[in-house]
């Protein structure tokens, strides 16, 4: 249960498991095992919860201007 009166919430945290997703669907489409994630905005809600998702797949993160 979530706690907030936004109601569009459940909706943002459903957009980020797609992000999340695609950008696992990007890296293994294209063959790679691990990359470095350069992250930026709210890029990097995504990138950090890719990255802890995934432990191993990213030899590196580069993080800016995030929050």
């Amino acid at each position: 249960m979530l706690l907030t009166s936004d109601r569009s919430m459940p909706r943002r945290i459903d957009a980020i498991g797609r992000f999340v997703e695609a950008v696992d669907r990007f890296r293994s489409g294209l063959g790679l095992d691990r990359v470095a994630l350069i992250v930026h905005d709210w890029g990097g809600l995504i990138g950090l919860r890719w990255a802890c998702d995934n432990p191993g797949a990213a030899s590196a993160i580069v993080v800016a201007s995030t929050g």
